[in-house]
């Protein structure tokens, strides 16, 4: 009774033409390997120029219809002629399938990394290579990637294994339950009311979902697109449908429909088609119809053309190499040539081909033998090493100290800052301070991040001299015991109390030297802050400014606060300055951009502006490092940390010209 209605509900549906009876005795199809084709090919298209076939991302789909179907045919004959699942032979073949070309991907790609990437994307990639090697990769871009469509993701060499963990975790429940449902039911409509069931649910979980960036990754709402192909493999297994049954008007509409189906999917979805939805059945529903169609069928039959068929069967190597040979082509390079990314797609075909002739092909061929055996448990072995390589990228944190010169001349830009960990707290009358851990403090620096960048080299040379700074700070005040206020409220207290304190510790403690940095040029130019001189408040940009700076200098010139005092000017910043270490040749890094002092001009004119009003005083020196540094006001950008900081680590080897400071 359930399969007589299981029928009658496929009887009222797509599936009536199903129930035509004709057994097949073969079960590889050209054609069907010429599909591999045409869905792979519009993937690489799309993620090599995606305006060119803007819906080339949907041959993923057709990748899951084609698997489900072939996959769970293997399972249903199990099942029919022996009446179990041979797991072992099962999950062989899936290993001598899936796993070879996999490793030397993996494998690869980390040997890559190890001359592109900086320690951060090195540490990311190793966590995609234990993911991708767990085959839970989905789950890891679901939560750190996100968008799909993403600009950025292009940086991201793995991302597409999303597809291929979905579909192993579908194969390692699916056959149990398949299992289970046989035994229990001793029939073959258990397992359709299964297969049915699943795909339903799915298919309607995904339409129920808004989030479609949970609904891409997520395995529950992409298992129907597998499950489409199921229904077919079932139909052909359990109810002996065949195409041959089928009038050749009939199989030749199927073809032609379907692959017009798939081609309009191809040309007019985009990232902005609400995907997957409603929208996925037209691809899937076209890959079916060519699937049940045949070999013989009009469009079918050009799927099994040589050239076709060759690029079905390295169409899974494909798939794995051309993404990660896009990806770090636009990571090495800023904006690619068209030339260059069809160099980089033409490698990626040639690395395919090699690695199906002679890694995935002689190992899928085996025997299931005693040396088939050992074949398995050594993948099994070696994935298990490709992920002890990504977790030993990870927890190093993407090997910092690599032997490349690219990663130590540029390293992470944007971490390159050290200023706590330099420094120890410290207070001098309840006044919060940070100090080098060397030395009685008989240096003061004061100022904002500008003089904070400085700490890494200020800690050398307190070891090396044994004479010890402190640091009185405040990030986005201008330092001055004018009590600089500013009318966004809040900040207004903090820097009020900053000044505050600088004027009580001024007053307080005598210091052997002084030492005073600025981003000089933001200030001078601020319309929000004030200086307050009594009950008058001035903008900085209307004479505030040249007030605030006197009001230090006045201090701190006179005895006997200081013997000396140095104000170091700002080198040149940019305020549309993009991070240079991601915008830049990484195979030729020497020829990196410099930073061009003269499209900002506001860092020159806070320098000129301080040094006229410190020549009026004759304790203070100032220390001018654009000279020497930045020839022509151009700066090598590997210097910077961001638009305005200096990395730590450039500080700490080079700034020399605060080493007098410290002499004696």
């Amino acid at each position: 009774m359930p399969q007589a209605a299981f029928r009658l509900l496929a009887e009222c549906g797509f599936f009536t033409f199903l129930l035509m009876t004709t057994p097949k005795p073969h079960y590889w199809r050209a054609d069907i390997t010429g599909l591999r084709a045409l869905a792979v090919i519009p993937v690489v298209l799309y993620h090599a120029f995606p305006d060119l076939l803007p819906g080339g991302f949907v041959g993923v789909d057709i990748f899951f219809v084609i698997s489900g179907f072939l996959i769970s045919g293997i399972l249903f004959r199990q099942l029919k002629l022996n009446n179990k699942i041979d797991y072992f032979d099962f999950y062989a073949k899936r290993v001598r399938r899936i796993f070879p070309n996999l490793i030397v991907l993996l494998l690869a790609v980390a040997v890559a990394g190890w001359f592109v990437l900086l320690p951060s994307e090195y540490s990311d990639l190793g966590k995609s290579i234990y993911s991708s090697a767990f085959f839970y990769q989905n789950f890891r871009l679901l939560k750190t990637i996100g968008d799909y469509f993403a600009p950025n993701v292009i940086e991201t060499p793995l991302l597409h294994l999303w597809s291929l963990a979905i579909e192993e975790q579908f194969y390692i429940v699916f056959p149990l339950l398949c299992w289970a449902v046989w035994k229990l039911r001793k029939g073959t409509a258990g397992i359709g009311f299964l297969v049915f069931g699943i795909t339903t649910a799915s298919l309607v979980g995904c339409l129920l979902v808004r989030d479609q960036t949970f609904n891409f990754y997520f395995p529950l709402t992409r298992f129907w697109e597998l499950g489409a192909g199921i229904l077919l493999a079932y139909a052909t297994e359990f109810w002996n449908f065949h195409s041959n049954r089928l009038t050749s008007a009939a199989t030749n509409s199927m073809s032609i429909i379907g692959f017009c189906m798939i081609a309009c999917a191809y040309v007019f979805f985009d990232h902005a088609t609400v995907f997957p939805g409603i929208s996925t059945l037209l691809p899937v529903g076209g890959a079916m119809l060519m699937i049940a169609a045949g070999s013989e069928a009009v469009v079918n039959r050009w799927l099994t053309l040589k050239p076709v068929v060759f690029i079905g069967l390295i169409s899974y190597s494909l798939y794995l190499w051309h993404w990660p040979f896009i990806s770090f082509l636009n990571i090495t390079i800023d904006e690619p040539t068209v030339l260059q990314t069809i160099c980089a797609v033409a490698a990626s075909f040639l690395v395919a081909a090699a690695t199906y002739v002679w890694v995935e092909n002689p190992i899928r061929r085996m025997s299931a033998g005693i040396l088939g055996k050992r074949v398995v448990a050594g993948l099994a072995c070696a994935l298990l090493a490709c992920v002890a390589v990504g977790q030993t990228l990870r927890f190093t944190k993407g090997l910092p100290d690599r032997p490349v010169a690219f990663v130590q001349m540029i390293g992470d830009a944007d971490k390159d800052w050290s200023y706590n960990e330099d420094l120890m707290d410290f207070n001098i009358n309840g006044i919060p301070l940070k100090k080098t851990r060397d030395g009685k403090p008989e240096i003061l620096f004061i100022g904002d991040s500008h003089i904070e960048q400085y700490a890494p080299r200020v800690a050398r040379l307190a070891r090396t001299s044994g004479i010890g700074g402190v640091f009185l700070t405040k990030r986005g005040c201008l330092t001055s015991p004018a009590v600089l206020g500013q009318i966004n409220l809040s900040r207004t207290e903090s820097c009020r109390q900053f000044g505050r304190q600088l004027d009580i510790l001024l007053g307080t403690k005598k210091f052997r030297k002084i030492v005073y940095a600025n981003m000089f040029g933001r200030y001078l130019h601020e319309d929000s802050l004030v200086s307050i001189d009594g009950q008058n408040t001035i903008p900085l940009d209307e004479g505030g400014f040249d007030f605030a700076i006197n009001s230090l200098f006045v201090k701190i010139n006179g005895d006997p606060i200081a013997e000396y005092v140095y104000v170091i000017l700002d080198l040149p910043w940019m305020d549309d300055w993009k991070n240079q270490f991601h915008i830049k040749n990484r195979m030729f890094f020497n020829k990196l951009p410099s930073i061009d002092g003269t499209v900002n001009s506001h860092w020159r004119e806070g320098n000129e502006m301080v040094s006229m009003i410190g020549r009026a005083y004759p304790k203070i020196k100032i220390i001018d490092p654009v000279k020497d540094v930045c020839p022509s006001f151009a700066c090598p950008s590997y210097m910077y940390q961001d638009d305005n900081h200096l990395r730590s680590s450039y500080v700490r080897d080079h700034a020399l010209w605060i080493d007098h400071i410290f002499q004696k």
